[in-house]
């Protein structure tokens, strides 16, 4: 390659279809030596896809330095999803090329300001990179770029709740300057803590609750506080990730919004609360189907020891099996799996009497009885099992 570069240095500019020349494809695979035998001597032709975007890519400083050099105008090129060389590098998390840009350009503010065309600016981009070292950089060189918002009206924080981003989130919530943030709406009214809990990101979400600045009050255009938007997003089987942050919402105290619903019968006014209770019903008669299988099949275990039924053999057998540590983990496994699930399906059958709020209280003990139950069964199961191929 270098041959050609030599006796034919035009062809470095010369662009295939997808507008990707020789140059871009060098600086994207990182060959230092190339780039630079490219660059010298002639005047360089950068047409085509962003070739500094391709360095930022191939996170190679030298080619970055040398491009830069080349032509410093390329720092306001776009890659082809219209993002800025600054902003590219901050969302690859390349702290090291943000560095290296920020302070070649340290005499003109506007780099740190430039918008992509989506209308974010690089801070937001560095909002999204897994590591937080870029958006670190920027801010110790821009921190009023902390307070910039996007099309959507969304700041830092809505961006890093938005994308899932924990470690960012955490970063951002050191900052003294980012309490005026924290309960700021953008233009849909949605808080970070509504976009966190209508993502599914329970990690993030647990990082708002347990910041005392976060109000979880808020309403957003539509009258939902973060609790309902959690449930109005909620899939009708839901994720762990979904349960996982309805209970650390529920748990912290999030309050529900005065909202109506309009029946499409007609028939009259459906509150929130109504159609959630006809939600949760479903689910309440979905357990106790699962409740009263492992009750029934507990209970017929118990009365059927795994030793026969031949009078002498069974008293004898009997006898003998009491020493035997097996014949225990059935009887205790058995019976509590029989009173576990017998509790919950009383407490199920209660429960259908009840209003919402009593509804969601029983939920929080009656789903990990239930769970506990199905386990003590299966280990009765295997106790049982071992009895039985034991004595041949």
């Amino acid at each position: 390659a270098l041959q050609l570069v030599l006796e034919d240095q035009s062809t470095c500019f010369l662009l295939d279809k997808e507008g990707v020349s020789p140059l871009y494809m060098a600086a994207e695979a990182g060959h230092v030596a190339l780039v630079e035998h490219m660059l010298q001597g002639l005047e360089a032709s950068f047409v085509g896809k962003s070739v500094l975007c391709a360095a930022v890519k191939s996170k190679n400083l030298d080619i970055l330095t040398a491009i830069l050099e080349s032509d410093p105008d390329l720092i306001d090129s776009r890659d082809e999803n219209g993002r800025t060389p600054l902003a590219f590098a901050a969302s690859i998390g390349y702290d090291i090329g943000v560095k290296h840009m920020l302070t070649r350009f340290a005499s003109s503010a506007q780099i740190a300001y430039s918008k992509n065309e989506d209308g974010s600016f690089p801070i937001h981009a560095a909002c999204i990179a897994s590591r937080t070292s870029a958006l670190k950089v920027i801010l110790k060189n821009h921190p009023d770029t902390i307070e910039m918002l996007n099309s959507q009206g969304q700041n830092v924080l809505h961006v890093a709740a938005e994308s899932g981003n924990a470690r960012a989130v955490s970063y951002l919530l050191g900052k003294a300057e980012i309490k005026r943030l924290i309960n700021e709406q953008d233009v849909q009214g949605n808080t970070p803590l509504h976009l966190a809990s209508i993502t599914s990101h329970p990690k993030v979400v647990s990082l708002f609750i347990q910041d005392s600045r976060v109000d979880l009050k808020v309403l957003n255009n539509k009258g939902l506080t973060t609790l309902d938007a959690a449930e109005e997003h909620m899939a009708a089987i839901p994720s762990l990730q979904q349960w996982l942050i309805w209970v650390a919402l529920v748990s912290a105290g999030t309050t529900r919004g005065p909202r109506v619903y309009l029946r499409a019968d007609v028939s009259g006014p459906m509150t929130h609360e109504d159609s959630t209770l006809k939600m949760y019903k479903d689910r309440v008669n979905t357990l106790l189907v699962v409740a009263t299988l492992v009750a029934t099949m507990a209970f017929a275990a118990g009365l059927s020891v795994p030793l026969g039924y031949n009078s002498t053999e069974f008293k004898t057998n009997i006898k003998h099996s009491y020493d035997e540590s097996a014949f225990h983990a059935f009887v205790i496994c058995n019976s509590i799996a029989v009173y576990a699930a017998v509790i919950s399906t009383v407490a199920l059958i209660g429960t259908q009497l009840a209003d919402l709020k009593c509804m969601l209280t029983t939920f929080k003990f009656i789903v990990p009885l239930l769970g506990f139950s199905i386990i003590a069964m299966s280990l009765a199961f295997v106790a049982g099992l071992y009895l039985v191929l034991g004595q041949h």
